[in-house]
């Protein structure tokens, strides 16, 4: 993998790390506040932070399963070629000397 394409990715990840924990830490400290009414500028922001949340847990459920699925597809796909195949003393890398 280039370095490029190393540092962006650990980026992407700090940015998912940073706004899942900000989030988390302004739901922790608002949500005793006294609300002002109608319309309350501290409960819109739980509510974002809420919904920042609950997408950052959704992409990241679906990318676990497209990984599992990834890989079971890979072991499903990969592993009967080699079962189908015959075990030759080649294959077994058996050493045929008297």
């Amino acid at each position: 993998m280039k370095k490029s394409k190393r540092i962006a990715l650990l980026l992407l990840a700090a940015a998912f790390l940073a706004a899942a924990a900000l989030s988390a830490l302004y739901i922790a400290a608002e949500t005793e506040h006294h609300c002002e009414g109608e319309h309350c500028r501290v409960c819109a922001q739980l509510s974002a932070c809420r919904n920042t949340l609950r997408l950052l847990a959704q992409t990241m459920s679906v990318a676990v399963a497209a990984l599992a699925a990834a890989g079971i597809l890979r072991v499903a796909v990969l592993r009967p070629r080699r079962a189908g195949c015959a075990l030759t003393p080649v294959l077994l890398k058996v050493k045929l000397s008297n």
